[in-house]
């Protein structure tokens, strides 16, 4: 090696070394990172296979390292920084292909399956996609920015959004989600004061399959029905169309659990249960899993909605606060324990 080359690889070396001091400590020398609609591009030019004009981006981003400049043509060009990029450097894709992900639901989130989806506008306007059985459907090209979408389906009102065409190396599931709502009234459970009575068929119960010390022969019949004084209200959530909110004080809640309605179908989501305590330290937990692909029917000032759900009873040796299911406290302390299981319980909301 000549006394010009040790020179220019020292000096090369130390470039080098003052760059890692304001890069990214796991990456190449040159590193640049910007914020650009609310994602994160990282553009990395390594040793060897970065431009001189990425090299001089990242250089002034500091003014420590602006003297540095004056090398680039002779130190970074040593070091290969005047070459092209290759197609396969990290942070530099080389193709520009973008997609756009969607699922199409009703307003009870069940998936609509042969939902069109058209483009109105950009480069794909007029094409045209259907939903597959579980609702989805994506859009690809090499389109960026926004662009807008139109979704319809017979029997319910169409929809119209704007969306964002995401880069292919995206890794969301789904960008955009549709809820339509259908031309079918709905059932009724309009706001008003109601008597909720939820009831389980112990008959067609069977265990939980996670609770195998707690079987359901022995659930204590009397408790296989319930009622409460209850309020719906109106909700404008993104999520549900009505709260039920419970009027009876010895229930924990206040709120028992949201809902939405599309026709004769009924959503509805419930994380805790429903919660009630009896004298001799017995306990009662109503938990609400999910409705049942069966429609409510609706019966003079009555309507009754099945949904999946589970019944389980504790009767404790003492109370212990807050942590009164069995499943969270010593085997010792467990008097009885029994849990339900049932895709055939019901909901009945009577108007009072």
């Amino acid at each position: 090696m000549t006394g010009r080359q040790v020179g220019i690889t020292r000096s090369a070396r130390a470039l080098n070394v003052g760059l890692q001091r304001f890069s990214n400590p796991f990456s190449t020398p040159c590193y640049l990172s910007s914020r650009f609609g609310g994602s994160i591009f990282s553009h990395m030019m390594h040793t060897g296979t970065g431009s001189r004009g990425h090299c001089r981006k990242a250089f002034g981003h500091s003014a420590r390292v602006a003297g540095a400049l004056a090398m680039c043509g002779s130190v970074l060009l040593a070091a290969g920084c005047d070459r092209q990029p290759s197609p396969t450097t990290p942070g530099m894709p080389s193709s520009e292909q973008t997609h756009i992900r969607g699922l199409v639901s009703d307003t009870v989130r069940r998936p609509l399956a042969g939902a069109l989806v058209a483009v109105l506008d950009g480069s794909l306007a007029g094409t045209t996609k259907l939903t597959d059985d579980a609702g989805k459907f994506e859009l690809t090209g090499t389109a960026a920015g926004t662009v807008t979408l139109r979704v319809s389906r017979d029997g319910f009102h169409a929809i119209t959004r704007a969306l964002s065409w995401q880069q292919s190396n995206s890794t969301a599931i789904v960008e955009g989600f549709f809820r339509l709502d259908t031309l079918e009234l709905a059932i009724g459970l309009d706001p008003g004061d109601y008597t909720l009575t939820i009831a389980i068929d112990l008959a067609a119960s069977s265990n939980h399959r996670n609770l195998p010390q707690a079987p359901c022969a022995g659930f204590p019949v009397e408790l296989a029905s319930r009622s409460y004084q209850v309020t719906i209200l109106p909700e404008s959530s993104s999520l549900y169309d009505r709260v039920v909110r419970a009027d009876d004080r010895p229930l924990h809640s206040e709120t028992l659990f949201g809902f939405s309605l599309a026709g004769r179908f009924v959503g509805f989501e419930m994380d805790d249960g429903i919660p009630e305590d009896f004298p001799g330290f017995r306990f009662l937990n109503i938990f609400i899993a999910a409705p049942t692909p069966e429609p409510a029917t609706a019966t003079g000032s009555s309507v009754s909605i099945p949904f999946y759900g589970e019944f389980r009873y504790c009767q404790l040796k003492s109370a212990r606060g807050i942590y009164n299911d069995c499943s969270q406290v010593p085997a010792e302390q467990i008097v009885d324990y029994h849990s339900c299981a049932s895709d055939h319980a019901t909901m009945m909301f009577t108007r009072r």
